[in-house]
């Protein structure tokens, strides 16, 4: 059973924990002195966030396995609908039993892993709420109690980023560090570019991560046809007795019909 556990561990791993305090969509996230709920209102978002209805189509996911930014407070999965729609319904939800949502954004080019995003509060917490397509499901919907009081668990660092050479040939720019440990860097941010199709760049960076020794978990819009992006997730332990899990996803957007942007986060466990 090791190989689905740890498949699921490492997805898991990835949906909460970068949802939580990792790059990807932290901007999104209210980092303000003045914000600093109670524990109480904090977990009356929570039970409100739990007891939303599921909607028409979609299933929970208590794992929150599929869920790109989300980690126990509700996860949502669909076959039958698309991000867009099920991702309006539940905001329109939210909405319409009492909490404010501020903004949303679906379709629209930003600098985030996930197709939509909204930030809603409710009882002066703050919750994200994301939307997008994954493996094995038409439609992903999570959605994030922000928790200003949780505490990130230890981590292992990595080594520098050239160790781990998952960069594809070809493919230029800078990593930056942006969260360390007390053996080194445990969280890096790197932006690329490089040229050809989305797809070729796809099979590129599925190809450097597998000879870098991670597992590719899945990899999400990278054929040819309709799509502007590829999302790639793999996972690779750090050292041969299992010990601390590295998790990397790469985020591939078309600029022009030749011309492509990585958005690369590894990040530590």
């Amino acid at each position: 059973m090791r190989g689905p556990f740890r498949a699921a561990l490492a997805v898991a791993v990835l949906c909460g924990v970068a949802a939580l305090i990792g790059p990807p969509i932290r901007h999104y996230f209210d980092h303000h002195a003045t914000y600093a709920p109670s524990q109480q209102q904090v977990a009356a978002a929570q039970r409100f966030v739990s007891q939303l209805p599921t909607p028409a189509g979609a299933v929970r996911d208590p794992y929150s396995t599929a869920c790109l930014a989300a980690n126990t407070n509700l996860c949502l999965t669909s076959t039958t609908r698309s991000p867009d729609a099920l991702f309006h319904d539940v905001v329109g939800q939210l909405g319409a039993r009492g909490a404010a949502v501020k903004s949303e954004s679906c379709g629209k080019p930003v600098d985030v892993i996930a197709r939509c995003l909204a930030d809603v509060r409710f009882s002066g917490v703050q919750l994200v709420v994301t939307g997008d397509a994954t493996a094995g499901a038409k439609a992903a919907l999570g959605v994030l109690v922000n928790d200003p009081n949780m505490q990130p668990s230890t981590t292992v660092a990595m080594g520098s980023w050239a160790s781990l050479g998952i960069v594809p040939e070809g493919w230029r720019g800078t990593a930056t560090c942006v969260s360390k440990g007390a053996g080194g860097c445990v969280r890096y941010s790197a932006t690329l570019s490089g040229t050809g199709s989305l797809a070729s760049a796809g099979k590129a960076f599925q190809t450097s991560l597998s000879a870098a020794h991670f597992r590719v978990l899945s990899a999400s819009g990278c054929p040819a046809g309709g799509s502007d992006r590829c999302l790639v997730r793999a996972d690779r332990y750090l050292k041969p007795e299992g010990v601390g899990l590295a998790v990397a996803q790469v985020s591939l957007q078309s600029l022009t019909p030749t011309s492509l942007r990585a958005t690369v986060y590894v990040m530590s466990y």
